[in-house]
């Protein structure tokens, strides 16, 4: 249980003599001017939500400015105690007003009943204020931003939800498998598949992947991969790229499909792939590609890479690569079937010599695969630049989680207390499996262990 104290902090507080208010609704809808939520918990009296960053990220978020919305604050104000939220409402009632807006807006995609809720809830406590407090709350807020935003993230929904699921499924998975621990997908997939699906695992050491029992609807298709001469290592590149060639030829493709390594918990955002399955699930999730991994790539070029890009794109890099850490992507079936020569020619260039610029680098040590790494959202047809997930406009607000951290609340940029309640679904099985931690970290996190020692003695 959190206990909870709501300070407030203002210029007005300062003041040893009473001041008279010019006016109540001016006062109100400004918040009293410095208005600061502060969330006193046991061991820590630190943590924050000042009304004038709310109202920022909120403002910057409806004018389509690249600001992420700000669903962790929000998230934090609606799961205050309802007296808390009462003692907030008459100090700054904009605050919790704007606060179940959001998160309506967010529940539109993952629960609508609770969404609708939630909407009913911050509409009700604006209607509480007379009509010249609304009519300044409304001017000074972006409150009417936010109802726009609702309406047409409805309706966007409903035209999504009338159509189709393509006769090849909802969503394949593609998994990329070399000696991994599957304990994690077992547990996992049945939570986040219900209906008909597609696991195709390949088996890129020798060695057959051990999956046991599945439910019946979801089919498992078992494939060799091995990296031989003349490449040598290619990492999960000869394995998407096998399937991708695949299903260029026989366009037999689901609406999604999802690319994963078969340590898939280490790379991604556990809780934030959860959000993106549960979507598909509803059909609420409408994007062309979206980058899984949990952290953002250090941009580099070289003149091998850039000979490499050439030698598999057909044209020069315009700009140096840049996107997410390490090859976990979710793909809609229309990008995949709109590159199909370029897989067949990135499959075969990886077993070709390495391009002139890459004299340096060792023969068959999987540099393909490494470039590959940084331009997936390339080859599907994106520039090499790709924004973060959090300024992406085309991405629904629920999956524009900010990767730097701007707020004063607990556990900063690694908090997951909205993920965890964005679906409403118990998530005890997933900390369970988040519970085995791995070091994931540094040249670790690309598989190269000893680099150090190999350029000590090259």
């Amino acid at each position: 249980m959190r206990w909870w104290w709501i300070v407030l902090s203002g210029q007005a507080l300062r003041c040893r003599s009473v001041r008279q208010a010019p006016d109540g609704a001016e006062v109100v809808s400004a918040c009293f001017f410095a208005y600061v939520l502060k969330l006193d918990m046991p061991g820590s009296n630190h943590h924050t939500i000042r009304a004038s960053d709310f109202q920022r990220k909120a403002a910057g978020f409806y004018e389509d400015s690249g600001l992420p919305p700000p669903l962790l604050e929000a998230y934090w104000i609606l799961a205050l105690p309802e007296h808390f939220q009462e003692a907030v409402l008459k100090e700054c009632p904009a605050m919790v007003v704007l606060a179940y807006l959001l998160g309506a807006e967010s529940k539109l995609y993952t629960e609508p009943q609770v969404a609708a809720e939630l909407y009913d809830v911050g509409m009700g406590l604006l209607q509480r204020f007379e009509i010249r407090t609304r009519s300044l709350i409304r001017e000074s807020w972006p409150i009417d931003a936010a109802l726009g935003r609702l309406r047409a993230a409805h309706e966007s929904l409903q035209r999504l939800g009338s159509k189709s699921v393509p006769s090849t499924g909802l969503v394949d998975i593609v998994l990329a498998y070399c000696n991994e621990d599957l304990q994690w997908l077992q547990v996992a997939l049945p939570r986040w598949v219900e209906g008909t699906a597609r696991l195709y695992v390949y088996e890129k050491c020798g060695t057959p992947a051990v999956l046991g029992l599945l439910p019946a609807h979801i089919q498992v298709f078992h494939e060799q991969v091995i990296d031989g001469p003349p490449g040598g290592r290619k990492d999960e590149c000869s394995a998407y790229l096998t399937h991708l060639s695949r299903a260029a030829m026989t366009r037999d493709v689901a609406l999604y499909t999802l690319f994963l390594q078969a340590d898939a918990l280490n790379h991604v955002w556990p809780y934030y792939l959860h959000l993106v399955m549960r979507s598909i699930q509803l059909r609420s999730l409408d994007v062309s590609f979206l980058h899984l991994g949990q952290s953002r790539m250090v941009a580099s070029t070289s003149e091998c890479k850039r000979a490499i890009f050439k030698q598999v794109m057909g044209v020069d890099q315009q700009k140096m690569a840049s996107g997410y850490c390490c090859a976990q992507f979710l793909v809609r079936q229309d990008l995949i079937l709109a590159q199909g020569e370029l897989w067949f020619r990135a499959l075969k260039a990886m077993d070709e010599p390495l391009p002139a610029g890459c004299e340096h680098v060792r023969q068959g040590t999987g540099m393909h695969c490494l470039v590959f790494e940084s331009i997936w959202h390339t080859m599907f047809g994106f520039s090499e630049t790709f924004i973060p997930r959090a300024e992406d406009l085309t991405l629904p607000s629920f999956l524009r989680i900010p990767e730097s951290d701007e707020s004063d609340l607990p556990d900063g940029l690694r908090s997951t207390f909205y993920l965890e309640r964005a679906t409403g679904d118990d998530l005890s099985w997933l900390e369970k499996l988040l519970a085995k931690e791995s070091d994931m970290s540094g040249a670790r996190s690309l598989g190269y262990v000893g680099w150090d020692q190999r350029i000590a003695t090259a």
